[in-house]
């Protein structure tokens, strides 16, 4: 449990307004509740502003990734079967209030039957590694429906020697940051690399298998 009352962290993104979404289960009067928490960055981390549950809709939910576009909209990767393959996303509104998925989609193809982690670039793409093949496919914006394909891949990241449970695209667009349980930390890695150019490790940081990342337009980083 955090300081804030949550418990099981498990996605972080940074929306439009620069705010930080937090999928995660409450404590204490909430009675354990998946749920999205939207949390004001302007003076430190208060809130929640806004809570969203989303565990009653699609159960299994509570333990996903999240990210964020520029219109609100939420993307969670559903924990898929681990006898079967493919890559099935949700999509939430912080519009709302409901809870309710606005749409989802599926990559049947996708390598992975167990997909960790998801992102969304400043284009709209939204990003997931597959660590099967050490690549991060690239959806377009907006995807739809039960066969949906990527657009495009990082070909160079090496997603299968880090054990990623978080993955974020910096502000650039390109540049990648992942978690490990592996090392506990958080590694960047610029476009192109393999190799990261520097990386959020030490006892310092009190990382312990990092499930989460979220950087914002300044380069603050959150885990």
């Amino acid at each position: 449990p955090s300081q804030n009352g949550l418990g099981a962290v498990t996605g972080l993104a940074i929306d439009a307004h620069g705010d930080l979404v937090a999928q995660a289960v409450a404590l204490g009067g909430a009675g354990g509740q998946p749920a999205l928490f939207v949390y004001s960055t302007a003076s430190g981390l208060t809130g929640p502003t806004q809570t969203l549950p989303d565990g009653a809709a699609v159960p299994g939910l509570s333990r996903s990734r999240i990210a964020v576009n520029a219109a609100g909209d939420v993307y969670e990767i559903s924990p898929a079967n681990i006898d079967s393959s493919g890559v099935e996303v949700y999509e939430f509104s912080l519009n709302g209030t409901s809870g309710t998925p606005i749409g989802s989609f599926t990559d049947p193809q996708a390598v992975d039957a167990e997909p960790e982690a998801i992102a969304i670039d400043p284009t709209g793409r939204i990003a997931i590694p597959v660590i099967a093949t050490n690549v991060v496919d690239l959806y377009a914006p907006g995807p739809s429906g039960s066969n949906v394909s990527p657009v495009a891949f990082f070909s160079d990241y090496t997603a299968g020697t880090l054990n990623d449970y978080g993955l974020a695209v910096g502000p650039d667009g390109t540049t990648l940051y992942a978690t490990s349980c592996d090392t506990d930390s958080v590694s960047v890695y610029p476009a192109g690399s393999s190799t990261p150019s520097r990386s959020i490790v030490g006892p310092q940081t009190t990382l312990v298998c990092p499930y989460a990342v979220a950087v914002d337009a300044a380069g603050t980083t959150y885990v």
